[in-house]
């Protein structure tokens, strides 16, 4: 970001996290282009050591092909996400010269891959149901309530 540079704490999302606000996840910030919602159970959404992290499932609309295809292609590789920080919720210093702006709490709103994205080191890319179901097994969420579920929106995407 022009200016300065700005950092997250691990836990800065929590109570977005924890509540029951909905957050979307658009195609490059177009609030026309949903790709998935908490609301909708379609995105889920955890903080882990890295960082924010997000699973989605997305829906059947020509632009979530159109997200589907760039992400797999390569072409869109980073992420980029809309949130507001409450008053008190960041700390403003100076390191090696550099303004640096250190968010401690902050409400998420949206998140949208996209290829121009303001923290260039953030990433997306696409899994298979295999990568998540042993991402799941691994983190303890019981693969066949994981399985049921990927059954189940197959069934409604052919329907």
């Amino acid at each position: 970001l022009p200016g300065f540079r700005e950092r997250f704490t691990r836990g800065a999302f929590s109570e977005t996290l924890a509540g029951s606000q909905d957050v979307l996840l658009l195609w490059s910030h177009n609030r026309s282009m949903p790709l998935a919602s908490r609301a909708s159970n379609t995105l889920q959404i955890r903080d882990d050591p890295a960082g924010l992290a997000f699973d989605a499932s997305l829906n059947s609309t020509s632009w979530a092909r159109d997200a589907h295809a760039a992400i797999q292609a390569g072409t869109v590789r980073t992420c980029s996400f809309l949130f507001d920080v409450p008053t008190g919720g960041d700390t403003w210093g100076k390191e090696n010269g550099a303004l640096i702006r250190t968010v401690h709490r902050a409400r998420l709103f949206e998140i949208s891959p996209t290829c121009m994205a303001a923290y260039p080191a953030t990433s997306v890319a696409l899994r298979s149901i295999e990568e998540v179901l042993a991402t799941a097994k691994d983190s303890g969420v019981i693969a066949r309530d994981l399985e049921a579920e990927w059954l189940e929106l197959e069934i409604q995407r052919s329907k």
